[in-house]
């Protein structure tokens, strides 16, 4: 029998007949949340001076759709917050299911029931949208978020930018980051159910306990990062699909520690 967390989603026997069709799927999904992506940086690209492209296109963050030049937020500024939080989670979250459909996946016998579990799952993010988004908005009009959608730090330096990444890479670092990784694997390996769609939600569950704290170094950088978010997306397939994924969350712990202290002090 194989012992499936210490081997990851790494045995294709118990793959279904579907697996192409639904990595065709699950691929097609994410390239769409980057053409997204990709094309709003494009446009804010040709509508920016040369030096503004230079820069922009270095610190990644100039995604169109995320400019808000007013202080009280509207119908159009959530709306289009919305938009960006949808396309990082289709272009970062859903790559993620790679490794998921790829191995052992007993509750999932038919194409229907695997598409049922990844609307399940993409239900899960799309409250996660909404709730990032009110956060966004609560942020940034009381001058919290700076252009970029990055903190600002007017009056303590670097300390909160630092403070987040300290806190996400001593999160790698804890026991409750491998608990949350080997639940994530069990729930795949275990279901039987036949819900396919809350089987999907409740992965979802899984998978944003393991990645949350993750997800909020796109406050640092900018939640209109581009180099970041893909960076994130290699790194949280890189973790589901290695045999030994709390290595590669130690790693990313200490490195995270590493940046934290260095931008303290810097």
């Amino acid at each position: 029998m194989v012992n499936f967390v210490e081997t990851g989603f790494t045995t294709n026997e118990a793959a279904q007949p579907s697996t192409p069709n639904i990595l065709y799927k699950i691929t097609a999904i994410g390239l769409f949340g980057w053409t997204i992506l990709l094309w709003q940086s494009v446009a804010s690209y040709v509508q920016n001076t040369e030096l503004e492209r230079f820069t922009h296109f270095w610190e990644g963050y100039d995604l169109a759709f995320c400019r808000v030049d007013v202080s009280i937020w509207g119908t159009q500024e959530y709306f289009g917050a919305f938009i960006m939080w949808a396309s990082m989670i289709l272009a970062m979250m859903v790559p993620v299911l790679w490794p998921v459909m790829r191995g052992p996946k007993p509750a999932l016998t038919t194409q229907h029931q695997t598409m049922n579990f990844i609307w399940g799952y993409l239900s899960l993010w799309v409250l996660f949208c909404i709730l990032a988004v009110s956060a966004q908005g609560f942020l940034h009009q009381r001058g919290i978020l700076g252009p970029n959608m990055a903190l600002t730090d007017t009056n303590y330096g670097n300390l909160s930018g630092a403070a987040v990444l300290l806190g996400a890479g001593l999160f790698q670092l804890s026991p409750l980051k491998q608990k949350f990784q080997t639940a994530c694997r069990l729930h795949i390996l275990n279901s039987e159910t036949r819900h396919s769609f809350s089987f999907g939600f409740t992965h979802g569950v899984n998978c944003l306990k393991c990645c949350w704290p993750l997800m909020l170094i796109m406050f640092v950088f900018g939640l209109m990062n581009l180099w970041v978010m893909a960076l994130l997306t290699v790194l949280m397939i890189v973790e589901n699909r290695t045999g030994k994924p709390q290595s590669i969350a130690t790693m990313t712990g200490i490195v995270l520690i590493a940046v934290a202290l260095g931008l303290a002090i810097s």
